[in-house]
Order: C-alpha cells, then structure tokens, then sequence
C-alpha cells in the first residue's frame, strides 16, 4: 500500500501512556480522531456512538478525561484506536498501571475487537500475552527468543517456576 492516507485512516495506536487532552471531553477526543482519520462529517456521530458504546464510556461521554479513572482513560485509548474502523491497531501495554478489575476489562475489550483485525501487543506481562495471543514473540536484549503459540513454548520450555533444591555440600 503506496497511498500514506489510506495507511493512516486503517491503522489504530494506543500507545502506552495515555495522549489526552484534559480539558476535551470523551466525545470531543473521539470526534477529533474522526476529523484527523477523514471519517466522513455524516458518519462522525455514528462511529463516535458506535466507539462510546463499544469502550463501555457512553455514560462517560460528556466527562473531561482530568475526571475519568485509569481504566477509563485506557478505554478511551483504545477507542481513539478503533476510530474509521481501524484494521490494524497497535497497542503498547494497552493494561499497564491498571487494577485487576480494569486490566479484565481491557483484556475483554481486546478480545471483542480481534474479529476483522490484526492486532500488535507488546505487553510484559506473559499471561496477558497467553489471554490475548495468536502468536507470541519473545525478545530480550533485542533478540529473538521465541516465535509461536502459547501452548507450543509452554511445551518447549515449561510452564511457571521450576525450584531446585540442592543439598548443602
């Protein structure tokens, strides 16, 4: 794909820290990714409802982002990234710094979304990576560790903590 604009209107970042505006509400974050992807002036309103509903933020819409939680702050992320229907998105630690009740919330989202979409993580967490993965990269100081599914290097090198306990000589 030559066209830069059309990568632009199919493409979908949630970086890892949070880029909001404090004092634009939910729906003007929104509406603003509209106007930045092309989303057509009569299709704005319905992607924007579409999105509101999908992130669980329609109740939320009218809040300045100052006022929201982590976990909602992530959500409304996510849905920046979804804006113009977006077939590739790119998450950066899309749970990082959340509570266990936010990050389930995250990771369902995730799950809804993945239908139509590729979808790059990177994540350190490994059971976030084995909820939510296809397929699994495993890199350490810019090398390739391991490349597959879940379940295949569970198989090739064990699952959880190995303790070895040696007498004292």
């Amino acid at each position: 794909m030559n066209d830069i604009d059309a990568v632009r209107q199919s493409l979908g970042l949630c970086q890892q820290f949070d880029v909001l505006y404090e004092m634009l509400t939910v729906r003007e974050h929104l509406e603003l990714v509209c106007e930045l992807k092309d989303v057509p002036r009569n299709e704005v309103k319905k992607e924007v409802d579409e999105t509101l509903n999908v992130t669980m933020l329609t109740e939320h819409q009218r809040k300045l982002t100052k006022q929201l939680s982590g976990g909602m702050k992530r959500k409304l992320s996510l849905g920046m990234a979804l804006i113009g229907k977006s077939k590739l998105i790119i998450l950066d630690e899309p749970s990082s710094g959340l509570d266990v009740e936010s990050r389930r919330q995250i990771w369902d989202l995730i799950k809804f979304l993945k239908p139509g979409r590729s979808i790059i993580m990177s994540t350190q967490h490994i059971e976030e990576a084995d909820e939510l993965s296809n397929r699994i990269c495993i890199m350490s100081q810019g090398k390739l560790l391991a490349l597959d599914t879940a379940n295949n290097i569970k198989k090739r090198y064990g699952v959880g903590y190995n303790l070895m306990i040696e007498p004292k000589q």
